[in-house]
């Protein structure tokens, strides 16, 4: 898998929208159709809607969901986490 992935800043307005943009670049480490994903976040394993929001005409930043609750307490607002595939899954620290 790709060195050095990195999300965005995780934004105040990606908390009220209870998402982890994943950038264009990095979209080849995930699945390329809408489903729930296990990742591990922070040392926790969680579930989480993934979109890859690939559109028709222009492709956009893939969407992970984190429940609302696992977001606020591991996912620090104005941060960036990197992004890695560990024994089978995507870990983000």
């Amino acid at each position: 898998m790709e060195d050095g992935a990195t999300t965005p800043r995780v934004t105040a307005s990606d908390m009220v929208a209870g998402q982890i943009r994943i950038p264009i670049a990095h979209k080849a480490m995930f699945p390329t159709e809408r489903q729930q994903l296990t990742i591990v976040l922070r040392d926790e394993t969680v579930v989480c809607g993934w979109n890859p929001q690939v559109g028709p005409v222009k492709q956009r930043s893939g969407q992970l969901r984190p429940p609302g609750e696992v977001l606020l307490r591991l996912v620090a607002s104005e941060g960036c986490m990197t992004i890695t595939f560990e024994d089978g899954q995507l870990v983000f620290r």
